[in-house]
């Protein structure tokens, strides 16, 4: 038999290395990972036992981190400054477009009938 492989089950060494990487960060869960990889919870949890990492703390913290933005921008957008921004549409980046080409052409003299 070969050496313990901390329950490495058949699954890609990428696919597992970016699973780890995903739970050291505390963006998915062990539960989360294991649906992800097709492997039980009991094997996901022996990965990380073999890397030294500790799933729950770390999505305690990222948790944390994501609730620090939302209050920022809750934040943000209650104060009046600011309005909280969307993604720019086709027609308003035309319009935009167009409302400097009108200011540009009148700084500099030209007419703008294009």
């Amino acid at each position: 038999m070969g050496a313990y492989t901390g329950g490495f089950m058949h699954i890609h060494i990428k696919w597992r290395e970016a699973l780890l990487e995903k739970l050291r960060n505390g963006e998915i869960s062990i539960v989360e990972a294991s649906l992800i990889a097709g492997v039980r919870r009991q094997a996901v949890w022996q990965w990380c036992v073999v890397r030294g990492i500790d799933p729950a703390a770390a999505r305690a913290k990222w948790l944390l981190g994501v609730r620090a933005v939302m209050q920022r921008k809750i934040a943000k957008a209650s104060s009046g400054d600011v309005a909280v921004q969307r993604a720019r549409s086709k027609s308003r980046l035309r319009a935009q477009a167009d409302k400097a080409k009108a200011s540009w052409d009148q700084r500099n003299g030209r007419d703008s009938a294009d």
